[in-house]
């Protein structure tokens, strides 16, 4: 697939490599930037591939991207506890249907309930936990887009390598973002 290219549109091609830069070197320690920045990337990518489709004059494609990246962001906003919570259920669903069945013969009818539940509980902390890979990742891809790099996994695993390092060398989240988030 290949993205659109960010020339001419100097303002946003500066906008979407500092969010990306950011999200590589400090998503996980800036946690509400590393919940809406992927939305961003994705809302300033889908108003400008419109824009484009459109064939749009570059200061109505700049007003397009930038509608989308803050349409992005609120998405994001908003289904971000859902989806971690869901993903939790699912995961703690499956891990109990597939699992229990090999330690026991016959589980009880709650073993399964009880593992959708633990797994909301337990979700939330996981991702925590892989939010340094998570925004180095979407990160790496953001910057390459900006920069007008091609994705090549040279270059994708390169910057998502150096984000990973940075992020734990760095610390990862501070102390305040845990709390903030719940």
């Amino acid at each position: 697939m290949q993205l659109p290219s960010l020339q001419g549109l100097e303002p946003l091609r500066i906008a979407a490599g500092a969010l990306s830069v950011g999200l590589l070197l400090r998503g996980a320690s800036i946690y509400r930037l590393a919940v809406v920045a992927p939305g961003i990337l994705a809302g300033l990518l889908a108003g400008l591939t419109l824009a484009r489709e459109f064939g749009l004059a570059p200061s109505t494609t700049l007003a397009f991207a930038a509608c989308g990246g803050v349409a992005g962001a609120l998405l994001a906003w908003l289904v971000e506890r859902v989806a971690v919570m869901t993903a939790g259920v699912l995961v703690g669903l499956a891990v109990a249907t597939m699992l229990v069945p090999l330690v026991v013969a016959h589980p009880p009818w709650w073993v399964v309930p009880a593992g959708g539940m633990a797994g909301a509980l337990v979700g939330p902390m996981l991702y925590r936990a892989a939010l340094p890979l998570v925004t180095s990742l979407v990160g790496a891809f953001g910057l390459a887009w900006a920069a007008g790099w091609a994705p090549t996994p040279v270059v994708i695993g390169g910057l998502f390598a150096a984000g990973v390092v940075i992020q734990f060398a760095t610390g990862g989240e501070r102390k305040g973002d845990a709390a903030e988030s719940r």
